[in-house]
């Protein structure tokens, strides 16, 4: 026989084994090894023979009952799928989560479907490397379209935008605010655009913190505003300013401008529990001096001080009161 007719005869033999053993081997005409067997399950599935790899994964797990990867004909599949992305692209891979969809067990369905959805994701991110935001863009809509909550696909989707908004933030900040707003809109389910807007500008105003720019920090809520849409969004970020600069001040001991610069931030963000409990932290710091020396006076006078910045502030009330009642004590 030529090289040429045994490369032809090949297929031919595999084929022959293939209907034997669907049909029913007789003994001694199964795969003697490993190998062997994912040979016949990858040509049945390359003919689209189906049916006949679920026939004969089947079988191989019965022939070896100590190799988990014949119990799960779903990893055949996926297998095989990513050999056809390699070969035709990703809607091969789909098509090929499609087929097994059609010949699987319910109970397999599962990892099917986590299989084909992370495609959506996977090829979005390949065309991000490439540069290509358009493309993954049509990907992660298609994706979206038919799995709006699906963890993968809002995952991909998280991903470009958090790249989409890198490269526009190389632009300006109305680039930055059109991205998010484009996506925002295509992509309503997806939370982590939310998020990632509010990422931006939290790390703008910890910029200008970190600089010592604190009214520029506190201004720059009003530029940054379209990327916090709901009120605790731009509470967040608008604490962050109001703190740093009340810490900046009391790192220099100006405790009462402390105070004052925390008082600021809660009239502009009523409630706020971190400016809040750090308020009360703040003076605190500053009291306890007179604390520790039981100059109770001295300490009195601090907590009434801070008090006319947050009167009604529960730490405040209880540490003047407790002080007060050392005073009586100490007479």
């Amino acid at each position: 026989m030529s090289p040429s007719n045994a490369r032809h005869a090949i297929p031919v033999l595999i084929a022959v084994m293939i209907a034997t053993l669907v049909a029913g081997p007789a003994l001694g005409q199964e795969p003697t090894d490993r190998a062997g067997w994912i040979k016949l399950i990858d040509a049945a599935l390359e003919s689209g023979k189906d049916q006949d790899a679920l026939v004969i994964a089947g079988k191989a797990a019965k022939a070896l009952p100590n190799d988990p990867n014949f119990r799960y004909v779903a990893r055949w599949f996926e297998r095989f799928g990513e050999k056809r992305i390699k070969e035709k692209g990703y809607d091969a891979g789909f098509e090929v989560a499609e087929r097994a969809l059609k010949v699987l067990p319910a109970d397999e369905h599962t990892s099917i479907v986590v299989w084909r959805n992370s495609l959506y994701r996977y090829w979005s991110q390949e065309l991000l490397q490439k540069k290509d935001f358009d493309g993954s863009l049509k990907v992660l809509e298609k994706g979206y379209a038919l799995y709006p909550t699906d963890p993968h696909v809002q995952g991909g989707i998280a991903f470009h935008t958090q790249e989409a908004l890198k490269v526009a933030e190389a632009k300006s900040l109305d680039a930055v605010i059109e991205q998010y707003q484009n996506l925002r809109k295509q992509f309503p389910k997806v939370e982590d655009i939310v998020q990632r807007g509010q990422r931006v500008a939290e790390v703008a105003v910890t910029k200008l913190v970190d600089g010592q720019k604190f009214k520029e920090a506190i201004d720059a809520l009003e530029r940054y505003g379209p990327l916090l849409p709901r009120p605790e969004q731009r509470a967040s970020v608008g604490g962050m300013a109001y703190e740093g600069w009340a810490l900046h001040l009391a790192d220099k001991k100006e405790w009462e401008s402390a105070l004052a610069k925390y008082a600021e931030g809660l009239k502009a963000y009523p409630g706020h529990s971190r400016l809040l409990g750090n308020a009360g932290i703040i003076a605190n710091n500053w009291a306890r001096p007179a604390v520790q020396a039981e100059k109770w006076d001295e300490a009195i006078r601090i907590y009434t001080i801070a008090m006319k910045y947050l009167p009604d502030h529960p730490v405040l009330l209880q540490r003047k009161a407790e002080c007060e009642a050392r005073k009586k004590e100490k007479k």
